[in-house]
């Protein structure tokens, strides 16, 4: 007798984990891999996208902000050399190519580690901002580039690394089908003319050297 009942026991518990198995279905998020479970809109979410920035003569540099030029390094500030017009300033292009089938982020940062200065850059002009603009390629003709969306003031969460919110710059290239999100940096004032150089710079040891990933762009 006692036999019988532990033989119905087992059949019971079996029943209800066979039905348990049912109700969960294909639907059961814990089923899922996590980098593609659904929200509760209904679209799913990826692992976030790091891109590079190009890192190239043909994409990226600096220009000065009242006249025609250009060079390799990435730089912003006043005085760049000797025979720099005092009271003129220095802005960074910066180039991401958008992977193909990329969705629209929720969110997208700009960031380096690799941040340096020369002067008192900070204290004299401001803090570096950056705006979305767009241009086919880098060249001296770029100087007077004119932002095309909203102007973003970075933080600096220390000494050596840069942080900005360019999530309506990465959108608005996405939305416009853009093969790429391009960013102008620059500081808040133009010089403060006193014929010093105050200049914030990224590079992996020589000033003059670009290459891919001295900025990285995290999509969401």
């Amino acid at each position: 007798m006692a036999h019988g009942k532990s033989r119905l026991r087992f059949l019971l518990i079996a029943l209800a984990m066979a039905l348990i198995v049912a109700a969960c279905g294909d639907d059961d998020p814990a089923g899922m891999p996590e980098d593609m479970l659904a929200t509760d809109d209904g679209d799913r979410m990826s692992d976030p996208i790091d891109i590079l920035n190009d890192g190239t003569t043909a994409l990226e540099g600096h220009t000065p902000r009242g006249f025609a030029g250009s060079g390799v390094g990435l730089f912003a500030g006043d005085n760049l050399n000797a025979n720099f017009p005092n009271g003129e300033g220095i802005q960074i292009l910066l180039s991401f190519l958008i992977p193909d089938e990329m969705l629209e982020p929720n969110t997208a940062t700009l960031s380096s580690e690799v941040l340096s200065t020369r002067g008192n850059v900070f204290e004299a002009l401001g803090e570096l901002q950056v705006a979305p603009v767009s241009y086919d390629q880098f060249g001296p003709e770029l100087f007077d580039i004119e932002p095309i969306g909203e102007v973003v003031t970075c933080e600096r969460p220390t000494e050596t690394s840069l942080e900005c919110d360019v999530t309506e710059a990465a959108q608005d290239a996405l939305e416009r089908e853009a093969t790429h999100i391009q960013l102008r940096l620059t500081l808040e004032e133009l010089a403060d003319n006193d014929g010093e150089q105050d200049l914030v710079l990224f590079n992996n040891g020589d000033s003059n050297v670009n290459e891919p990933g001295l900025f990285v762009l995290e999509l969401n």
